[in-house]
């Protein structure tokens, strides 16, 4: 038997490491709908948005023995032992196929229903087989009987112990039939609540490293519970409702069980599975999986529900009964710690401590954390091109076949680069080795299709390699520049092409710290020409437009206040110097200091004045049907305003703001301040198309993925994300003005507002 574990150990070691030359459609199938499954458990089952519960591990144990499974049985056996983790009985999986479910829908009524009084003037009320009910009229006509036996009764005995498991697909009267009749009402001194329900929350994703501007949290909410009236002729009686594991328990026996007067006796597990909400993910044509979306709440606010006797499960099956006859003839129950209400752990942050090259379960993990936090998280998710449950199964084999931890790094980036998001960082050690963390002090765009040197820093031997701003670059380390821009293209997330080219363009130079860089060049003269730098962390060219006045008044009485430089403090100097300026340049070519909040309320006096449109996810359940229901995603969405103006001077002049690729995020929402201040018009080209509060999560592989949490829009609806701020003129840079030294994109401002006259 020994020998046996130990084999058993080390297939399992193997397939964890194993590679797979080539997955069939039916595994990919079946690995994507786990992925899915994950995050639907993950995110709104209430067990782990409180209890510490190891769901990850879980699932990256599980993965790979899912990934063999042969059989309907033997991936029911995989996945049975994966939710294992929650110790939850509700939620389960359900082999269709199973035989043994064949014959539970045998029974009859009157063996479904049996009342009768006991020697003690005691009323027993029995159903402890659900599946003979035939027909819900006579049930109603049976519990009005039972309505008009309990006046005489000294007592009564709801025994609702099922004999044997309910299967999931079977509706069944007496939970209906009971609470429908009001026959709980009859035995309540004072009105009750049906037990409340607690449900899991988000509002966007909140980071898992780091923080963020969003305001993103997860949380629950609470469904309250139906109030159960006092019948005008209620009855004295004493109540007692015994269930066991099996039972099919109506909403209102439970606040029946704690009123005055009753008691609640259980056998096992307490069973709320019929009190909490439900639903059925169909994870093959042969197995379903029945997923739990709330708990219940007693009537101080914990889980589960409140006082009662326990029994275990290997009690006979007339211990507790004679337990709850002798409540009903007036002794005192002894009851039970309730577990369910044990106080709430601090569910732990993953960390994932695999190392770089994880192995396949947590490869497998990484692919179902992608999707599913993408799926319900991010929040420009309706503008992914194509399908992202096709992406999923697309990519999921490249995750599975990643011989090391570069392939695996460069397997995560191809598949977030569907995201086309800019705000889609991956840090990664790996990726960062392979591109390099070092560069030069030369600075290179993307401009008339051709990667340009356009600026070089102070570094003496940058200045004396020969290089000059316009020299078109060739090749590095002797790689052709198209090809190495395709290679570096392939993993670079951007929201547009024009951007991922002024991505490309900053990384083109990048390398290992010490090594040498050899640019082969194309200089004004159209010769080809070596040049040899050295690379080096911590190594930037000199700031754009470094050499040039932060605020300034140009020919004309034409002001210019560069953004990127201008700080918070120089706003209100900014305003003295250009107030009597005729027009305002606002050089928005780089990332701000956060000086819109300033600025912006000196350009309008009106009160309130709407500058953006924000929205971001907010789910409540998992996006798959709930019997006829298709539960849709929530959206929380609000208003950003202007602030007031503190009763400063407002400028009154024209104001545009220069733009390009290098503007993102809060460059452009600076300019939706500006364009709803006082419609400031735009010069350039359109800008990143990435703006939202950053988010993150971390995947295994020591990996933090990046996205948009929350979707901004223009004041009036327009989208921004991908399209980017457009430009009145448009107008970018060219190889001849970078030679010449020129600035074309200030020069045309200046010129529309010299006609402007």
């Amino acid at each position: 038997m020994k020998r046996l574990f130990t084999l058993a150990l080390v297939f399992y070691a193997c397939l964890a490491h194993a590679q797979y030359a080539e997955l069939n459609s039916e595994q990919v199938l079946r690995l994507s709908q786990f992925a899915k499954l994950y995050g639907h458990i993950k995110f709104f089952h209430p067990y782990p948005g409180y209890k510490n519960i190891d769901l990850d591990a879980a699932f990256a144990e599980a993965a790979p023995r899912l990934l063999e499974a042969g059989t309907d049985a033997e991936q029911a056996a995989v996945l049975r032992q994966f939710l294992d983790v929650l110790h939850d009985p509700v939620t389960t999986v359900i082999l269709k196929n199973d035989g043994q479910q064949a014959d539970l829908t045998t029974g009859t009524a009157r063996d479904s229903l049996q009342y009768f009084f006991n020697p003690d003037s005691i009323l027993i009320v029995r159903t402890n087989n659900y599946y003979g009910f035939e027909n819900y009229v006579q049930l109603l006509e049976n519990l009005e009987i039972i309505k008009k036996l309990a006046p005489s009764a000294k007592g009564v005995l709801f025994d609702m112990r099922a004999t044997r498991p309910l299967r999931s697909d079977a509706v069944f009267l007496w939970p209906l039939c009971f609470d429908y009749t009001g026959v709980a009402s009859l035995f309540l001194k004072t009105p009750a609540l049906t037990y409340s329900q607690r449900m899991r929350m988000h509002s966007g994703f909140p980071p898992e490293t780091g923080g963020s501007s969003g305001g993103y949290f997860s949380g629950y909410y609470t469904k309250s519970g139906d109030l159960v009236k006092r019948a005008r002729a209620a009855v004295a009686a004493p109540v007692a409702v015994l269930i066991n594991s099996y039972s099919d328990v109506p909403a209102q026996a439970l606040p029946l069980s704690q009123a005055p007067g009753c008691a609640l006796f259980v056998v096992g597990n307490l069973p709320d599975g019929s009190l909490v909400t439900k639903t059925t993910f169909a994870f093959s044509p042969s197995l379903d999986v029945n997923i739990r979306l709330s708990e219940v709440l007693d009537d101080k606010g914990n889980p589960g529900a409140g006082k009662y006797r326990l029994f275990p499960e290997s009690a006979a099956w007339d211990e507790p009964e004679q337990a709850a006859l002798a409540f009903l003839k007036g002794q005192s129950p002894q009851y039970s710690t309730p577990v369910s209400a044990a106080a709430a752990e601090i569910p732990e942050a993953p960390s994932f401590d695999q190392g770089s090259y994880p192995t396949l379960g947590y490869r497998l993990l990484a692919i179902a954390r992608i999707w599913s936090i993408i799926h319900y998280f991010f929040a420009y998710k309706d503008l992914i091109p194509g399908d992202w449950d096709q992406c999923l199964t697309d990519h999921l084999p490249q995750f599975v076949q990643a011989k090391d931890s570069l392939e695996y790094a460069l397997a995560v980036a191809r598949m977030y680069r569907n995201i086309q998001d800019g705000h889609g960082f991956i840090a990664s050690p790996a990726l960062h080795a392979y591109v390099g963390r070092a560069t030069v002090p030369v600075s290179v765009d993307f401009i008339e299709g051709q990667f340009v040197v356009t600026g070089i820093g102070t570094d003496s031997t940058a200045r004396q390699s020969g290089l000059a701003p316009g020299d078109v670059i060739l090749e590095v380390n002797g790689e052709k520049a198209a090809l190495r821009a395709q290679r570096i293209g392939g993993f670079v997330n951007a929201s547009n092409e024009w951007t991922r080219n002024h991505y490309i363009a900053r990384r083109m130079l990048y390398g290992s710290d010490g090594d040498s860089l050899t640019l082969r060049v194309l200089d004004a003269a159209r010769r080809e020409k070596n040049v040899r730098l050295l690379l080096r962390k911590n190594t930037y060219p000199a700031p754009e437009r470094s050499g040039k006045d932060t605020i300034a008044v140009l020919p004309g009485n034409i002001g210019y206040a560069d953004l990127g430089r201008l700080s918070g403090e120089d706003v209100g100097k900014m305003f003295e110097r250009l107030m009597d300026t005729r027009a305002i340049i606002f050089d928005m070519r780089g990332y701000p200091n956060g000086t819109a909040w300033k600025i912006a309320p000196r350009l309008t006096d009106k009160k309130t004045v709407v500058a953006a449109r924000f929205s971001r996810y907010a789910p409540t359940a998992p996006d798959i049907p709930n019997q006829d229901m298709w539960l849709p995603a929530t959206v929380y969405s609000f208003e950003q305003t202007i602030p007031p103006n503190p009763g400063l001077p407002v400028y009154r002049g024209k104001t545009v703001m220069l733009i390009d690729e290098s503007t993102q995020s809060q460059a452009e929402h600076t300019g939706l301040f500006f364009e709803a201040a006082n419609g400031t018009e735009f010069i350039g080209s359109p800008t990143a198309g990435a703006n939202g509060d950053v988010t993150n999560f971390r995947i295994p592989g020591q990996i933090t993925l990046y996205f948009s949490g929350q979707a901004v829009r223009h004041a009036d609806g327009r989208q921004l994300q991908q399209t980017g701020l457009q430009p009145k003129i448009r107008v970018t840079p060219t190889l001849k003005g970078i030679r010449e030294g020129k600035d074309e994109v200030l020069e045309a401002a200046i010129r529309y507002l010299t006609s402007e006259k």
